[in-house]
């Protein structure tokens, strides 16, 4: 991973400027922390950050980036559950290649932290697939399976988004979307999951 940012950044600086004035600035081991401006992004707050045991800390070190747009892209850890063992150095579930415990798996960055796309994480999702029916002994059939998962749910009263309502989600942001975009995403839940419900 990290040969190909490094590969990545000297792609970049390889790029001829073409006579257009374009300045690229990348400032590592810092972390957003407020987004300031009246009405508008003005300035961006961040904090120097060192790493103690593997994990980026803060130092409480700010600096002040003016700007006008800000694009959020800062990974993801994945939470911790009660009684599941978890790396919290790593963001991730502790496992063995995928295998918490007895009939608990992680698969994608909860097995592996945030690393990879999803091209990397479909070949975890078979090879767990695998050891799912490796470990059930062929006993899968026995089970329950959708009609045992849907009575759990509804006796939960959880309320799952189908793939009918991603149909009318990605409908509704194909359909507000600005003049040369194909889409305009809901960034706010309540917004998307109304027009799934309605």
């Amino acid at each position: 991973m990290l040969f190909r940012s490094v590969s990545h950044l000297r792609a970049f600086a390889a790029k001829p400027n073409e006579g257009k004035p374009v300045a690229i600035h990348f400032d590592f081991f810092y972390r957003p922390v407020a987004i300031e401006g009246d009405g508008k992004v003005e300035r961006l707050i961040v904090e120097r950050t060192k790493l103690d045991g593997g994990r980026a800390v803060g130092t409480g070190e700010m600096r002040t980036i003016d700007c006008g747009l800000v694009v959020s892209c800062i990974g993801y850890q994945t939470p911790s559950i009660p009684g599941v063992p978890h790396d919290d150095n790593a963001g991730r579930f502790a496992s063995d290649n995928g295998r918490i415990a007895p009939g608990l798996y992680a698969v994608g960055w909860a097995q592996h932290g945030p690393t990879g796309t999803i091209g990397t994480n479909r070949p975890d999702a078979f090879a767990i697939a695998e050891m799912i029916a490796a470990d059930s002994g062929g006993k899968g059939s026995e089970r329950a399976g959708r009609a045992g998962l849907d009575a759990l749910i509804a006796a939960r009263d959880i309320h799952v988004t189908s793939f009918e309502d991603w149909r009318a989600i990605d409908n509704a942001e194909m359909a507000r979307a600005r003049a040369g975009a194909p889409r305009e995403k809901f960034v706010r839940r309540h917004e998307m999951l109304s027009v799934a419900k309605p």
